[in-house]
């Protein structure tokens, strides 16, 4: 993402991915609150991982049927939280 704080606050819609845009200002307000991966120690442990599961939760397939999608993106997260814990991490670091 670009790190200039005037991209932000500009107008018009970014492009996340192909899937989805956000208008930049409301990004800029996501991004004022993220965490920084300098501040999360193992975030390179674990990077990968998210990506993967971010991306797979992407993907699901769009639906009308509000509570299949709502039980994919719980079995993907409950798949993550298995992986994440053979991480050895300590989650009070996080």
């Amino acid at each position: 993402m670009p790190t200039r704080e005037a991209f932000y606050s500009g107008e018009g819609q970014v492009m996340l991915s192909s899937y989805s845009s956000l208008p930049a200002e409301k990004l800029g307000k996501v991004i004022e609150n993220a965490f920084r991966r300098s501040g999360c120690p193992d975030y390179m442990r674990f990077s990968n991982l998210l990506g993967r599961t971010l991306q797979r939760i992407i993907e699901i397939p769009e639906s009308t049927d509000k509570d299949a999608i709502s039980l994919s993106v719980k079995e993907i997260w409950k798949e993550f939280e298995r992986n994440f814990e053979t991480l050895n991490i300590p989650v009070e670091l996080l």
